[in-house]
């Protein structure tokens, strides 16, 4: 199980024939340079600090706190700011986009503006609140607009859970309508699937 205390801060996500993510399950979340002494939730390949700023979530929604240069939409934050439910992030001169798309979710979702800035390269990066909802509904954290209904990954104590519709394995195995996640699991279903893997 990835269990609270030994899970790790970030997780690779990758679907099939969508794409790859990093979801973030801690709180705060420290942006920063890729391959620095200190460790980043979020490595980027860019022109930043090791430590460049920390996204914190609590029950109203998100602050950045700035370590380095930090803008939202253009706007310069000289140390914490409320960040939008929508806006622009930008950290020296990387751009991002800041989107929570679902209106019953605290999970938010970071954007490249160009190409993929992170090791190993992912689409987008996911900060995990309580659930991530996965799916072809617009609504979605992550939009898969080929499957045939959402997926639910949530958090159930100290464990992630999925949650999908019809019949569906893990690692193979035949899962109930909603199940724990083991470490490295790989999900199938009818019109979907993903693996979410430690780093």
């Amino acid at each position: 199980m990835l269990a609270q205390g030994s899970r790790p801060s970030s997780l690779l996500l990758w679907i099939d024939a969508v794409g790859g993510f990093r979801v973030c399950t801690g709180n705060p979340v420290v942006l920063g340079q890729a391959g620095a002494a200190t460790a980043a939730d979020v490595p980027l390949l860019a022109d930043v600090r090791s430590q460049h700023a920390l996204l914190s979530r609590d029950s109203e929604g998100y602050v950045v706190e700035a370590l380095g240069p930090v803008r939202i939409d253009g706007q310069t934050v000289a140390t914490r700011a409320a960040v939008p439910r929508r806006c622009e992030i930008t950290l020296s001169n990387l751009r991002l986009t800041f989107s929570q798309p679902n209106p019953l979710s605290l999970s938010a979702r970071l954007d490249w503006v160009g190409a993929p800035r992170t090791y190993p390269a992912v689409d987008a990066v996911l900060l995990m609140a309580d659930q991530l909802l996965l799916g072809p509904s617009a609504h979605c954290h992550v939009v898969c607009r080929d499957w045939p209904a959402d997926v639910l990954i949530y958090r159930r104590g100290d464990n992630l859970h999925c949650s999908a519709p019809g019949e569906w394995t893990i690692d193979g195995r035949l899962a109930a309508t909603a199940a724990p996640l083991p470490e490295n699991a790989r999900v199938k279903g009818e019109g979907f699937s993903f693996a979410l893997e430690r780093e």
